[in-house]
């Protein structure tokens, strides 16, 4: 399938009005002109011949060419009245040009009879189309238009109305199509470069106004996307944060987080879902914000609903939905129990989580199914998995482009890269663990993001402060990573 072309139907409805406009304004200019100057010609040449030639024919030709300024006049008055669209213009403008010959070719044929003088008929023809060339917004197409019918009326009248031999009207009509030819051929050139001059500054001012509208746009929209995520937990026994960069001014990863139904008295279990969409920018933003719908859908009909129910459910609408268009994600779903010093997990296709223990241990937790959409809901399994959480533990969460992020060697940071980091430093009081690690992978990337990147933290306050040998404070930490 090809891609989409960047000028969509919006660009040809603002080209088309704005030559609608522009072909009023030039069409009354061009008529204008064309027909004053012709009145005048006209009127000149008919009163010479008042004083001069005495014959009635001559002055009835002279006469007769006032049909074409007139007509144009009429055009000139009909547009200034009745403001006609676009397609009437273009009609009008056509038959102004093609009658600058009429009205010429019928006072030949009056005043010298079958003896046809073509260089006035051509003459007024070629002004009028260069004057048209000129003023008028025409494509080149347009401005051959009228030279066709121009060009076989002047043939047809010169092979009817002459009286040599056909083998010198040939040739004389040979001459004239020569002549004709090479008489227009300046004014197409010209509409052809002020046709392309004229479509690339409104290409450019389109892009230019449509890129600040987008970027208005976008900001609102992060703004609203932002809105979906949800706080940071930064006091009670159980803390949760996350810090997020998209690649561009929208992404496509999101964080939903909420405190299951308790009973009074007992510590809430707390869920939390991390979902990276295949894709990036505008069209990843609307498949989270579809995504985000789901996720509530789910936790409204099901409160208490585990991890693995709501990664089968997702992989359903997924699948059923956005797989078609080649749309999958990959989503880590946690479930923390501070009652039972448990965590539940089920992992579609994501990064593999980490599980820093009070004593400085990591585990990684894996991903356990298919990434999202990838198959029917009869073959999913989420196969969920427990670890045990108690005070003083942390978990770490984060979206591909954390270990995707490349040095100037090339070299990703990588899953091993990223749980070194986490070995080598402890966490010391408040300090944060997102924006440290958000910073190392910043530090490690050489350039912009190539991907949406966001990391989360959960961790439960340790009943005892850590031994200060284990402490280090977040300067020291953030120099160390």
């Amino acid at each position: 399938m090809p891609p989409p072309s960047p000028y969509t139907s919006e660009f040809h409805q603002e080209l088309e009005a704005e030559t609608s406009r522009l072909w009023r304004r030039r069409f009354l200019v061009f008529t204008g002109v064309v027909g004053g100057i012709t009145t005048t010609w006209v009127m000149v040449r008919l009163g010479i011949e008042l004083f001069t030639v005495s014959t009635l024919p001559a002055l009835a030709g002279r006469a007769l060419t006032l049909i074409s300024p007139l007509l144009c006049l009429a055009a000139h008055l009909h547009a200034r009245r009745h403001n006609p669209p676009l397609a009437v213009l273009l009609r009008l403008t056509f038959w102004v040009i093609i009658l600058q010959s009429v009205g010429p070719l019928l006072a030949n044929l009056v005043i010298s009879g079958a003896a046809l003088n073509l260089d006035g008929i051509v003459m007024s023809v070629w002004v009028a189309h260069t004057l048209a060339c000129l003023l008028m917004p025409w494509t080149p197409k347009l401005a051959l238009r009228p030279v066709l019918p121009v060009v076989g009326l002047i043939l047809a009248a010169l092979l009817v109305f002459s009286a040599a031999p056909i083998g010198e009207t040939l040739w004389r009509m040979g001459r004239v199509l020569l002549v004709l030819s090479v008489a227009f051929t300046p004014g197409v050139l010209i509409s052809w470069g002020r046709y392309t001059h004229r479509l690339d500054r409104f290409k450019r001012r389109f892009v230019e106004s449509r890129y600040v509208q987008l970027s208005r746009d976008l900001a609102t929209a992060r703004q609203i996307q932002e809105s979906l995520f949800p706080r940071p937990i930064t006091t009670g026994p159980l803390r949760f944060d996350f810090r997020c960069e998209p690649m561009l001014q929208i992404g496509g990863d999101l964080v939903y987080a909420r405190f299951a139904p308790a009973p009074p008295e007992a510590p809430r279990p707390f869920s939390f879902l991390l979902i990276d969409v295949t894709g990036h920018g505008i069209a990843a933003a609307l498949t989270v914000n579809r995504l985000y719908g789901e996720i509530e859908r789910i936790y409204a009909e099901n409160p208490q609903a585990r991890p693995a129910e709501v990664l089968t459910a997702l992989n359903r609408y997924v699948n059923l939905t956005l797989a078609r268009h080649s749309v999958y994600a990959t989503a880590l779903c946690v479930l923390v129990d501070p009652g039972l010093d448990q965590l539940e997990y089920a992992s579609g296709g994501h990064p593999p989580a980490f599980l820093r223990g009070a004593d400085g241990t990591i585990d990684q937790l894996p991903s356990t199914a298919f990434v999202l959409g990838a198959c029917p809901a009869a073959d999913f399994d989420p196969a969920p998995q427990h670890r045990h959480f108690g005070p003083g533990d942390t978990l770490i969460a984060y979206t591909d482009g954390a270990i995707e992020s490349r040095d100037q060697h090339g070299r990703h940071l990588g899953v091993a890269g990223l749980q070194g980091l986490i070995a080598r430093h402890a966490r010391a009081g408040t300090t944060s663990w997102t924006s440290a690690l958000l910073r190392a992978v910043q530090e490690h990337r050489t350039g912009p993001p190539a991907d949406d990147t966001i990391v989360i933290e959960v961790s439960r306050r340790a009943e005892q402060p850590p031994l200060e040998h284990d402490a280090a404070p977040e300067s020291a930490l953030a120099a160390a990573l």
